[in-house]
């Protein structure tokens, strides 16, 4: 395995694990603005088949 593949999985476990230490309220709102970012790419997909056609 890649030492650039190592390093993005070690990253991620250390995220991982960073949040499962935030409080329940906290995770609300990281909820909250990954669905705000999930609503914009949704968005722009939406726009760039529009722009398409």
């Amino acid at each position: 395995m890649s030492e650039w593949i190592q390093r993005l999985i070690q990253s991620k476990r250390a995220y991982r694990s960073k949040l499962a230490t935030l409080p329940f309220e906290e995770k609300i709102i990281l909820l909250g603005q990954l669905r705000q970012r999930s609503l914009l790419i949704q968005a722009a997909k939406h726009q760039r088949r529009t722009d398409e056609s």
